[in-house]
């Protein structure tokens, strides 16, 4: 399906960043071919908006108000209906709220923007909808999607506020602004773009306080507070810089501030500036127009930027969270050093920052990134047409990712699909997942769901084996079985066959999954097990984990987390992951298992002083492994414990890492997806067979038959033959991957096979 129609929805389109960006973002996606509706309350921006060719439905969607809701609701909805977008794209709360009910019984796709953090309230969070998938304009931001509201990190993806480089640029005549002003050619000027509420305020506050002590020392001073307040209740601090202003008036005859009211033409503002002071969206945009910057705003005080301090500027979308807040002295302080500097500094500070824009901040960045957002949304339809059932919603990050591989996969393949997933927890899930979610153990509602999909995909991971209990067995084995009786279609997708015991349990598996129309295997001994005992063994494909096929987070990403979890950057690290085997059914005792863990423990700290390597500990299934794995840090007597990544962002981990050392049979599938060595601690058969099947000799019984002696030989030979490992490990990846599309192409093939 070929995404053409975009409906933005919004609260308002008056003065702000978030509004700014939604007004270049339509810019960019008209100029590309895409048609562009948008939905708000409406201000300043909809002439622009208008005359660039988006068409702009007017609704009172700034307000928490119910009757305003409901209104919303409906003339959303005979909106959608009417106008059929491909996509609506929420960009606040109350918004995203609204359509994200509409999604779930209308079923379009759906996703969303972040701009900003606000305080979570419970009703909030419950009522909160984030969309199938979200963007968000800094990493701080994607972080606080994912701790305060659950949000699967892998469904964000961050992108940037773009300028128009060319509007925003120190080439922009600003004589006719400055003949409206009555500003003088020899005028210093201090421009601070900001709204005027208590919420955003506090800075153009301060500036106003300062005044006075800036125009007892320099006569030339103009500060220009530029901005209006919200399209809302909140309380403005304009009528308390009127009173400063008054008293200034009152003292001195005159007074250095203007307060210059909302405006569109910020480009000249910023142009005109010799200093801007503010946060957010107007700082990138005085950085465009070449003018020095200092950051400050309500949520902190980050001062005078610099090539240094660009960085952590951008970790929170120039907003400044984190910092110290902001007070008088510290901004008066600055102001008088850039004021002192020369004309020369100030304009080399300014080139320093306009070559940042042109680099990291262009109009493509922003719309790549929207598209792409838009092309993998999944609609949230009532009836889908795949069924996938699997161990999700557990907390395993593992199988987590094999539903967003799989899904990935075959609406890559085949855009017209819709999809659900058999998950615990279905709400929860759903908006973990971004698809429909069915309760696992609803019988009723499996039912539902079976009767309307066209496929039913059992898949991927271990699921038909018994070693950790049997009913896990006689669940998968019956759903396959359910499906086949309402006459679906049916695949084991990448799956893992084993280990069975006893002999009912065997025959069970092979009489139920010989009834499917295809199943694929990841690894050869379930391949080799199946083609034995199947009649029909042609159905039977030897393929690859779809994790494989997940893309790794940035760099940038992970060097947020690092920062975050204060683990340091400058170090070759070892990637571990470990877990308890207490609950296997070959279980050993509670002294085998500590001794491993103390031999372990022993051999890798001596491996990392030796070899200067920096361990980090990743439990792979939080609620079963993060307490051996602290266990065993503490033990190590060196490196760090850091658990909720992503399946993307591991595997991006990994890339930086030396090798992994890795129980969790995902541990090694990620390593591998990476390029990266690993020694495989083998507790299953399942994973020995796959790191015989990745060609990866570095095999090592565990807890049981550990000998001393064994990690630090398998590292070091790693260590030393870095290279050629890689190298090799990059051809069997290459092949796994195509083996993994295969697999998406042949599902999308039996879905939509009549």
């Amino acid at each position: 399906m070929e995404i053409k129609k975009i409906l933005m929805v919004t609260m308002q389109m008056g003065i702000g960043g978030a509004e700014t960006h939604i007004l270049e973002l339509c810019r960019a996606l008209i100029g590309r071919g895409y048609t562009v509706h948008v939905a708000s309350r409406g201000g300043s921006f909809v002439p622009e908006l208008e005359a660039a060719g988006a068409k702009h439905f007017s609704m009172p969607l700034n307000t928490r108000r119910p009757a305003d809701m409901f209104t919303c609701i409906r003339a959303l909805k005979k909106l959608i209906e009417a106008e059929k977008y491909d996509v609506v794209h929420a960009h606040s709360r109350i918004p995203a709220a609204i359509c994200g009910y509409l999604s779930r019984r209308m079923g379009f796709r759906f996703v969303t923007t972040a701009h900003w953090v606000f305080t979570v309230t419970p009703l909030y969070r419950l009522l909160s909808d984030w969309g199938q998938k979200s963007l968000a304009v800094s990493e701080d931001i994607k972080q606080y999607l994912i701790d305060e509201y659950g949000v699967f990190p892998d469904n964000i993806r961050v992108t940037v506020n773009s300028l128009d480089t060319e509007k925003f640029s120190p080439d922009i005549d600003c004589s006719e602004l400055k003949t409206e002003l009555g500003i003088a050619d020899d005028s210093f000027n201090i421009v601070c773009v900001s709204r005027m509420d208590k919420s955003r305020g506090q800075v153009p506050l301060l500036l106003a306080r300062v005044a006075g002590k800036l125009r007892e020392k320099y006569k030339n001073v103009n500060i220009l507070l530029v901005g209006g307040s919200a399209l809302g209740n909140e309380e403005s601090v304009i009528p308390e810089i009127e009173e400063i202003c008054a008293g200034y008036v009152e003292k001195y005859g005159e007074c250095a501030v203007r307060l210059c009211g909302p405006r569109t033409d910020i480009n000249k503002f910023t142009s005109l500036a010799d200093v801007f002071v503010g946060a957010s969206r107007a700082a990138l945009e005085a950085m465009g127009s070449g003018c020095p910057v200092i950051l400050a705003g309500n949520e902190g005080y980050a001062g005078i930027l610099d090539s240094d301090s660009l960085k952590e500027a951008v970790a929170t979308n120039f907003c400044c969270r984190g910092c110290e807040m902001p007070d008088e002295n510290r901004l008066l302080c600055d102001l008088i050093a850039l004021i002192d500097s020369s004309k020369e500094q100030r304009e080399q500070l300014g080139k320093i920052m306009r070559g940042f824009i042109l680099e990291n901040y262009c109009l493509d960045r922003m719309a790549d990134d929207a598209i792409a957002v838009y092309n993998t949304a999944v609609p949230m339809k009532k009836h889908a047409d795949v069924l996938i059932s699997g161990y999700y919603g557990f907390g395993n990050t593992g199988d987590d990712s094999l539903l967003t591989a799989i899904v990935g996969e075959l609406s890559g393949k085949a855009p017209e699909l819709s999809f659900a997933a058999l998950a615990k927890d279905h709400r929860k899930a759903e908006k973990r997942f971004g698809i429909r979610c069915i309760e696992r153990f609803n019988v009723f509602s499996v039912i539902n769901a079976m009767r309307h999909a066209k496929l039913f995909v059992s898949g991927g991971g271990n699921l038909l084996q018994n070693g950790t209990s049997n009913k896990s067995l006689v669940y998968y084995l019956f759903t396959i079985r359910l499906a086949k009786l309402m006459g679906k279609k049916t695949m084991l997708y990448a799956n893992g066959i084993g280990p069975l015991y006893g002999d009912k349990a065997v025959k069970n598996t092979v009489k139920i999954v010989s009834d499917c129309d295809l199943i694929t295997l990841r690894e050869p001994d379930s391949a080799d097990f199946l083609k034995k005992n199947l009649a029909d063994s042609d159905k039977v494909l030897l393929s690859a984990d779809p994790a494989l096929l997940l893309a790794p987070a940035t760099r940038e990403r992970v060097d947020f987390i690092l920062d975050k979890s204060g683990i340091p950057k400058d170090k070759e690290y070892v990637i571990v992951s470990l877990r308890s085997v207490m609950n296997k059914k070959e279980s050993i005792s509670d002294t085998e298992e500590a001794d491993f863990e103390n031999q372990f423990a022993s051999e890798l700290g001596e491996l990392c002083r030796a070899r200067d390597l920096y361990p980090i500990f990743i439990p792979m299934q939080v609620a079963y492994d993060s307490a051996v794995c602290k266990r065993v840090c503490e033990m190590c007597g060196k490196g760090s414990f850091l658990s909720g990544l992503s399946v993307s962002e591991l595997i991006a981990l990994i890339s930086r890492s030396r090798f992994v050392c890795g129980m969790r049979l995902h541990s090694l599938i990620y390593s591998l997806a990476a390029c990266v060595p690993f020694i495989a601690l083998s507790y299953d058969p399942k994973v020995r067979s796959f790191a015989e099947y990745a060609e990866m000799p570095y095999v090592l019984d565990a807890p049981a038959g550990w000998e001393n002696g064994m990690l630090i030989r398998a590292a070091t030979d790693i260590l030393e033959n870095a290279d050629a490992i890689s190298q090799r490990e990059k051809i069997k990846t290459a092949e796994f991957r195509r083996l993994a599309e295969r697999d998406g192409s042949l599902a999308a093939e039996l879905a939509l096979k009549d």
